[in-house]
């Protein structure tokens, strides 16, 4: 009898952790878009540093806000002329690519940024110290919106904001896509 009783309590306990993975699953994936596309795509500073600090997350509105670019190795981030950053930090689960890099801010200034390679397993992340702590800095010339990044007082990287996209996701739900174009000295 007290053998039913140890197989009772455990086939409860896993029936309860299984349902709460998928609970966790389900509203972190579900919460990482918006179903209905917002109009204002339009850029400006204020509209960028929103985009920055709020977290889309329905559910884990105290979770890092993260944007991720995908790319098809480790150093084709640093490489490319043109930059694609996706709010939901999930996007690249049905695309074919191998290396993420991902904006972690914690506040609409201040990110570092983490190198993932997600084709082996477990998935390798690295953060390295010259990445984190990094800062945005924007500045406007006429139409054009800039977006540096300083390590401390260093000019680590310069862009050209292009674009503010909605891209759908599924049926029923958007997610942001912002176009960088890299400024060569």
């Amino acid at each position: 009898m007290a053998g039913k009783v140890g197989i009772f309590k455990t086939t409860i306990l896993k029936r309860f952790i299984l349902s709460l993975l998928a609970l966790c699953l389900f509203t972190t994936s579900y919460c990482q878009s918006f179903t209905s596309p917002d109009q204002n795509t339009r850029l400006t500073k204020k509209k960028l540093r929103q985009l920055f600090s709020e977290n889309v997350n329905i559910c884990c509105r105290n979770s890092p806000v993260e944007w991720i670019a995908l790319n098809n190795d480790s150093s084709s981030y640093y490489r490319s002329d043109t930059i694609m950053l996706y709010s939901d930090s999930h996007y690249y689960l049905n695309k074919n690519y191998c290396h993420l890099s991902s904006w972690i801010f914690s506040d609409y200034k201040t990110f570092r940024l983490l190198e993932t390679k997600i084709c082996q397993e477990p998935p390798l992340s690295t953060l390295s110290v010259a990445n984190s702590g990094l800062n945005i800095r924007f500045s406007k010339n006429g139409r054009l919106i800039h977006l540096s990044i300083y390590k401390d007082k260093e000019l680590r990287d310069k862009f050209v904001i292009v674009s503010l996209d909605h891209i759908k996701r599924t049926q029923d739900q958007y997610i942001y896509r912002l176009t960088l174009v890299r400024q060569r000295a």
